[in-house]
């Protein structure tokens, strides 16, 4: 698969127009291969904040939106090669092949394996380009690759998130191959089997469903981004650990077991003290409401609420900071009073009978500012707080 100098001149003039537009108006220059060259500034203007080092290489072929779509940003693609190691891996749903060139760097062998024959010539094209270490690519489906070959000792799998009808897929047993009815396989001999999910997907549902050893739930500037599951037969009891990385790279950690969320309880504040928590939203898909508050010495504002105060600052917390303002009790003389000391805010509501967009349009405010105001429930009343944001 080649793309020749004509081709790629095009695409360099035109990566930041627009595609429907390129598309309408063709190319009078039969050197140029416009299909190919809409796909690729297409994906593009896709990736180039999710893969910003290949976006800016001109040797690189992309795939269609929808490879581009399921397939890991750099940020949980580095992740992910730091926790799995081994000695012949195995990518059963390669894909465009950003986390099997990420992993690649830990193994000594490496084996892609894809059913679509289009995403196998690009990786031919592709790898040679990105990785010093070989990688065998097959086209095949995974699960019968898998079959062939029990000397395989890491498998990485990520399941296909669309159902045959084109909708999005969250159910582990909507997605293509169906795990749940392949354990046996993915965890012959002891083999080290990691699972990459959707961030939609009910977590103790797949704790439920699968034999978890390790799960991760991964989110990039606090939007969840994967789920991540190491499998193992005959574990009592998984630790989940919720990872968010900044924008700068920096990451928060907190893990912990169901046991100990289940055994928590959290203490209600009686009133807002001089700081307010607000967990990233890889803690909160994880489900830890309780454990975090307790961890941290925190005061829960109500039990439904998901916010947490405390008298003195707790600097390591994995979430958001910020130093209490000003509270009102939230009724039509108090919005008023905020209408009048606030001209524009961030607004968000945790347990709030309104939306954020919902509340700024009863504040008559602007979003944005310096400002953050939450709308919550504390100890049963409802509050509307203002904030400084510290971190």
């Amino acid at each position: 698969m080649v793309i020749n100098e004509e081709t790629k001149k095009y695409i360099a003039a035109h990566r930041n127009d627009d595609v429907r537009q390129l598309a309408l108006k063709g190319c009078k220059d039969n050197n140029v291969d416009h299909g190919m060259a809409l796909q690729q500034i297409s994906a593009y203007q896709q990736i180039k904040d999710k893969l910003p080092s290949l976006a800016e290489r001109t040797d690189i072929i992309f795939p269609v939106r929808l490879s581009l779509e399921q397939c890991s940003s750099e940020e949980t693609a580095h992740l992910k090669a730091e926790l799995i190691r081994g000695n012949h891996l195995a990518d059963l749903t390669g894909g465009f092949g950003i986390d099997c060139l990420a992993l690649s760097k830990q193994f000594e062998r490496v084996s892609y394996v894809e059913r679509n024959e289009e995403l196998c010539k690009i990786a031919e094209h592709n790898f040679p380009l990105l990785s010093t270490t070989p990688i065998d690519i097959h086209h095949e489906d995974g699960i019968a690759f898998l079959r062939q070959h029990p000397e395989i000792d890491t498998v990485f799998i990520d399941p296909a998130r669309r159902t045959r009808q084109g909708s999005k897929a969250v159910l582990i047993s909507d997605c293509e191959p169906d795990i749940s009815q392949e354990i046996e396989l993915l965890t012959l001999n002891g083999r080290e089997t990691w699972v990459k999910l959707s961030p939609m997907l009910d977590l103790s549902s797949a704790l439920h469903s699968l034999p978890v050893n390790e799960a991760y739930i991964i989110s990039v500037k606090n939007e969840c981004k994967e789920l991540l599951l190491h499998l193992k037969k005959g574990v009592k009891e998984p630790v989940i650990t919720a990872i968010d990385i900044s924008g700068s790279g920096e990451r928060q950690l907190f893990s912990f077991r169901p046991s100990e969320e289940a055994a928590a309880t959290a203490e209600i504040a009686p009133s807002i003290e001089n700081y307010l928590y607000e967990p990233n939203a890889a803690v909160m898909k994880a489900g830890a409401f309780k454990s975090v508050g307790v961890r941290y010495g925190l005061k829960k504002l109500d039990t439904h609420s998901h916010l947490y105060t405390s008298a003195h600052m707790e600097e390591s917390f994995c979430g958001r900071v910020f130093a209490v303002r000003e509270q009102w009790e939230f009724n039509k003389h108090n919005l008023q009073a905020i209408r009048t000391h606030y001209v524009a805010a961030h607004v968000s509501t945790r347990n709030f009978p309104l939306g954020s967009d919902a509340l700024r349009q009863r504040l008559k405010i602007k979003e944005g500012g310096h400002a953050y105001l939450f709308g919550t429930t504390v100890n049963r009343s409802l509050y509307i707080i203002a904030c400084d944001r510290i971190r």
